[in-house]
């Protein structure tokens, strides 16, 4: 059996979060998470050296966005995803090419994508 593929929730809407663990326990897929805030991802994405794709809604608890954990994926070469609510002009330039997903999601196929994004060479 292959080994899980390892997903980092960044979301800080628990039942969301439970719901989409729920979906992908039968999926092979390892969660980490779900991470509430910037602080919380960092330090996960920090301990875990091989997640296998992010999925990062863009505003967490108390206006917080998520935009510093998207550039430490970015600069580590991991596949992620943006869930959110808001336009795509609310997103920074320099992720204007991340995937965004409207809630609410797919998560299944969301991860679909990410696998096979990071089976691609680099």
């Amino acid at each position: 059996m292959t080994a899980p593929f390892k997903l980092l929730i960044v979301e800080d809407e628990y039942l969301l979060a439970d719901q989409w663990m729920r979906a992908l326990q039968e999926a092979n897929v390892a969660i980490l998470g779900p991470a509430p805030s910037v602080r919380a991802a960092l330090a996960m994405v920090a301990s875990t050296p091989d997640i296998g794709g992010a999925i990062l809604d863009i505003n967490l608890t108390g206006c917080e966005k998520v935009f510093l954990v998207a550039a430490e994926l970015r600069r580590r070469g991991l596949n992620f995803v943006f869930t959110t609510g808001y336009d795509k002009a609310d997103i920074p330039a320099e992720f204007s090419s991340v995937p965004r997903y409207e809630k609410p999601v797919n998560v299944a196929t969301i991860v679909a994508e990410l696998r096979q994004a990071a089976a691609r060479p680099a």
